[in-house]
């Protein structure tokens, strides 16, 4: 119940304030987290430490972990916002210079079907609204957050901007159904699962993610793209698309390695996207399994 009271909160004072005042808010709320709140801190300073790589001072690896609080408080204020702005709005502020929403129509010109992976990097849900208002019938999965309340509240907001939603729990049907109807189903696969799932290589050290994406994918025959959609500038509600279309199917779609090899395109895919912003992905739990010492 608090955090759905928490949601009105935000909601209600991003709405009530020009967009400059609550960004700076959410400089200041994202710095204060970073410090108070040490067990997100600890995640995504050592989360950065293995995308920066060994070549980075710690200083750049804890303003990494930092900024990417500050880009995550930006982050919910558009998001709050939503509720108050229509589609249309939201989509103008997203610019698509690489023609990633045309590449994407060409690609489900068979009807098809796409699979576009995402991760929680800059602003999915503008880039969301931006595909839908060109033109894109997107399907988007939905994450409960354990209150109906919350749920229809989150759901909603994006429902606003012109998606369908279908629940997590209990999708898989939804998801099919989307993709066999010739749908765009944007998903987010960064979700560390230790142990569970499939392993993948993500920036040179192994972790073990779902495999829900590629077996959905394989099952159906739809295509797959990895994309994002980025902060052009820090502070300003001004976003661009990035795609990367080279996801490499298996080499045998039915064999029992297939959803592990596409699920391992799929992050190799992301980590050419995350190294263009390290900052704007936002990981505040142990992205891969802690090594001894750390």
């Amino acid at each position: 119940m608090a955090m759905y009271w928490a949601w009105l909160a935000l909601s209600g004072a991003a709405r009530a304030l020009p967009r400059r005042v609550s960004y700076a808010l959410a400089k200041l709320v994202g710095q204060l987290a970073f410090v108070l709140w040490p067990r997100g801190r600890r995640a995504a300073v050592r989360n950065f430490r293995t995308v920066l790589g060994n070549s980075a001072s710690e200083s750049a690896v804890r303003k990494a972990a930092r900024l990417s609080f500050v880009n995550y408080g930006r982050y919910l204020v558009d998001f709050g916002r939503f509720p108050a702005e229509t589609a249309e709005e939201v989509a103008g502020l997203v610019t698509d210079d690489d023609g990633v929403f045309m590449r994407l129509a060409k690609l489900n010109a068979d009807g098809t079907g796409v699979v576009v992976a995402g991760m929680h990097f800059g602003n999915w849900d503008a880039g969301a609204a931006a595909a839908t208002q060109r033109g894109l019938p997107l399907s988007a999965v939905g994450e409960s957050l354990g209150h109906h309340k919350l749920d229809d509240a989150i759901f909603g907001a994006r429902e606003r901007l012109g998606m369908e939603i279908i629940p997590m729990d209990g999708g898989g049907f939804g998801m099919y159904r989307a993709l066999k109807h010739g749908r765009f189903l944007a998903i987010i696969v960064d979700r560390p699962t230790p142990g569970e799932g499939v392993p993948v290589q993500f920036f040179g050290r192994q972790t073990w993610v779902p495999d829900g994406a590629a077996r959905m994918a394989l099952r159906t025959g739809a295509h797959v793209v990895a994309a994002a959609c980025y902060r052009k500038r820090p502070g300003k509600p001004e976003f661009a698309m990035w795609a990367d279309f080279d996801v490499a199917m298996p080499g045998d779609p039915q064999s029992e390695d297939a959803p592990r090899e596409l699920m391992q395109a799929i992050f190799t895919a992301h980590e050419r996207i995350i190294r263009r912003r390290p900052a704007q992905w936002y990981m505040f739990r142990h992205m891969w399994p802690q090594a001894s010492g750390e």
